[in-house]
């Protein structure tokens, strides 16, 4: 009987250790989640604004594609906002003058 006792308490501790955890877990992805969100929400805030600011200097947002002296489509206008991004030293080291992924 106590062999019984103990087992059935250490099952139920156990049990009651699985839930604590299960719901830590959940509150813990919880959270990520919505960090992740809130990281999301920013970056896309941050694009707005260095588009705004994009057409800001120079009257017109950006092109979809900046063209090669080939015709062809050389870089994207994720790289003319980089200056608005605050990646102003990854600007001025971007080659232009070659064809990247536009």
């Amino acid at each position: 009987r106590r062999w019984a006792a103990k087992t059935g308490a250490r099952i139920v501790v156990l049990f009651e250790g699985g839930l604590l955890f299960g719901y830590l877990f959940l509150a813990i992805q919880s959270a990520r989640e919505a960090a992740r969100r809130s990281q999301c929400i920013n970056n896309l805030k941050q694009i707005g604004l260095a588009l705004h600011n994009f057409h800001d200097t120079f009257g017109r947002f950006p092109p979809a594609v900046v063209f090669g002296p080939d015709k062809k489509p050389w870089h994207s206008w994720r790289v003319l906002l980089l200056p608005y991004l605050e990646e102003k030293d990854l600007h001025k080291r971007y080659h232009f003058d070659e064809p990247g992924r536009a």
